[in-house]
Parts: C-alpha cells; structure tokens; sequence
C-alpha cells in the first residue's frame, strides 16, 4: 500500500476495526461493504431514473 495516500491506510485502519469488532475477517468485510456500494449504486440510479 503506498504510503502517500492516506486516505487508504484511514480506509485499511477502519476495515481492520470493523473487522475486530465484527469477528469477520478483511475479506469478509470489504465482501459486505461491496455489496453495499452496488445497492447503494442501483437505489441512486432508480431514483435519477424516476426523476426523468
């Protein structure tokens, strides 16, 4: 990971603690928060749709 981007080592951090408090391990987390981003994704665009 490189370390001129902090936004990625405050991403990682954030993953790692979800992960410890959740039992999960990274993989199943960044799994869930995808899932999440594609719905997230899908409900922007039905809204753009039915406002045209």
């Amino acid at each position: 990971m490189p370390k001129d981007n902090p936004t990625n080592s405050y991403e990682d951090f954030l993953l790692n603690e979800l992960a410890g408090l959740s039992g999960l391990d990274d993989e199943e987390v960044r799994e869930i928060l995808k899932k999440i981003e594609e719905e997230k994704a899908e409900h922007e665009n039905d809204a753009a749709e039915k406002r045209h």
